[in-house]
């Protein structure tokens, strides 16, 4: 596995009128970020419009932008997803179904106990509802119980 270091940059989807991923603008998006010296690309990662497009859509992203940057930098591919089921489908195109699903799903399993049970570390914000700023940082905003327990989401996976 690579390490992430440098600029990493999460990136815009770019579509046509129609509402279907626009390649050749991502291509170009693509070199251009290439261009300027990024060091990582972080395709449908952290710029919201991944949850309103579909799988395919998403894996063509995937394609599109790990296809120009042959190999020139690294590319950190945005897996997650409104169900489970989405997420490790994801992750097995972002990796080329190299893992099974199984392997997948133990990694997903030890990902939810550890977000649950080392949730004051992540965050030492107070519990309760943010008010004010509409900031997106992962450190001063996405907020969780620090009570929260994994248990509905681990039953969810059994289901899997």
């Amino acid at each position: 596995m690579k390490k992430l270091f440098g600029v990493i940059t999460a990136m815009t989807t770019p579509f046509t009128q129609d509402g279907k991923v626009d390649t050749a603008a991502l291509e170009a998006q693509t070199e251009f970020l290439i261009q300027k010296g990024v060091q990582c690309l972080y395709p449908c990662g952290t710029t919201g419009e991944m949850y309103l497009m579909s799988a395919g859509d998403r894996e063509l992203v995937a394609e599109t932008v790990v296809k120009k940057a042959a190999g020139r930098v690294t590319v950190f591919i945005h897996c997650g997803a409104m169900t489970e089921e989405e997420t490790i489908r994801l992750a097995q195109h972002a990796l080329g179904r190299k893992y099974s699903r199984e392997v997948i799903l133990k990694w997903l399993k030890a990902f939810y106990r550890r977000f649950f049970t080392q949730q004051f570390k992540r965050s030492c914000l107070p519990d309760g509802p943010k008010v004010g700023s509409l900031a997106l940082s992962p450190r001063g905003d996405w907020r969780m119980p620090s009570d929260g327990v994994d248990a509905l989401w681990m039953k969810e996976l059994e289901t899997l």
